[in-house]
């Protein structure tokens, strides 16, 4: 490299010392036209492009692909990033890229189990269902529908589909993103009382209204109908030019049972926007940077919502709860 200082020509050399990435992954993948160390690179920069956001430098990741416990958690940490990097760089539909991440994260959060369909899956429950029928002594419809339920829920805790998808919301994401996720989704044709709290008006409360007309009639309180997050509460949220505002308390920070509560609904909401579109056909958009909301309906009862979630906001949950996730093979 030539440098100048004043009138002086300088040359001088930059030594510039690179990670190397473990040698341990994808041994059966031989390239043809280049090297072993240019394909791995390859795919390490498609990793990078994805996920630039969570690391911040070429070599932070290197870093943490290397202390993956096992060369099968390095390789699937790759191929899911690679695969998350279509969407993220070349699907510009919102719906598309929903669809896209929900069969990210399902893949992550099942990706040691072997699916099996039910019909398999019940050939081998031989020993549950003598289990079970040592319990009782006598079998009628009701027991019955007792077994299957709980051999049902069986099945469904390790196969389905959409409990991967909340369990990676409820256990793999920021509270802070589990909040975001919450006031995203709003509920049409929610009863709302404007400047009441609670919480606010409790030095002076003699006794807690029972009912929102209550209120509104003891504090002069108007009560419309609005669009709230579904985790409004007349009693505890205080809504102020018809949005809440948490500034003022927020039940969601301090209640981690409604908390888990709420994030499962609004996630079943989320997953039944991808299944809109997988089963009926059906486009359910998230919303554009910088708009208010989208409005939509969601399922077979066409239940209206607001949406406020952004492809970008979407992106940064999964991005930082796959990290989250992998962390747990870190060494």
């Amino acid at each position: 490299m030539k440098g100048k200082i004043g009138s002086q020509d300088y040359r001088f050399e930059v030594l510039i010392e690179m990670l190397e990435i473990r040698i341990d992954i994808f041994p059966r993948y031989v390239p043809l036209f280049f090297t072993r160390q240019e394909f791995l690179e390859d795919y390490i920069n498609d990793v990078y492009k994805a996920l630039s956001a969570t690391f911040p430098t070429r070599d932070d990741l290197i870093r943490y692909i290397n202390s993956l416990d096992k060369p099968e958690t390095a390789e699937f940490f790759i191929k899911i990033s690679r695969y998350y990097l279509i969407s993220k760089k070349h699907q510009p539909l919102s719906y598309v890229k929903l669809i896209m991440i929900i069969s990210a994260i399902e893949k992550t959060i099942s990706k040691d189990k072997k699916y099996q369909e039910f019909s398999f899956w019940i050939e081998k429950q031989t020993p549950k269902i003598k289990e079970e029928l040592q319990k009782i002594e006598r079998i009628d419809e009701t027991t019955y529908l007792g077994i299957l339920e709980t051999l049902r829920e069986d099945y469904f805790r390790l196969f389905g589909s959409g409990r991967n998808v909340i369990d990676f919301f409820q256990n793999h994401i920021s509270k802070d993103y589990q909040i975001k996720l919450i006031r995203s989704f709003r509920a049409f044709h929610t009863k709302t009382i404007s400047g009441f709290s609670t919480k606010l008006y409790k030095p002076v409360l003699s006794s807690i209204p029972k009912t929102i007309e209550e209120a509104s009639e003891r504090f002069n309180r108007r009560v419309e109908e609005g669009i709230m997050p579904y985790c409004y509460n007349w009693q505890q949220c205080y809504v102020g030019y018809g949005d809440c505002c948490p500034d003022f308390g927020c039940t969601l920070s301090e209640d981690p049972i409604l908390l888990a509560k709420i994030l499962r609904r609004v996630v079943k909401d989320l997953y039944q926007m991808r299944n809109d579109f997988v089963h009926t056909a059906k486009i359910v958009a998230l919303n554009e940077k910088d708009s208010v909301g989208t409005l939509a309906t969601i399922g077979a009862d066409r239940k209206p919502v607001s949406i406020s979630l952004t492809s970008e906001d979407l992106e940064n949950m999964f991005e930082s709860g796959l990290k989250h996730y992998f962390d747990q093979f870190a060494r």
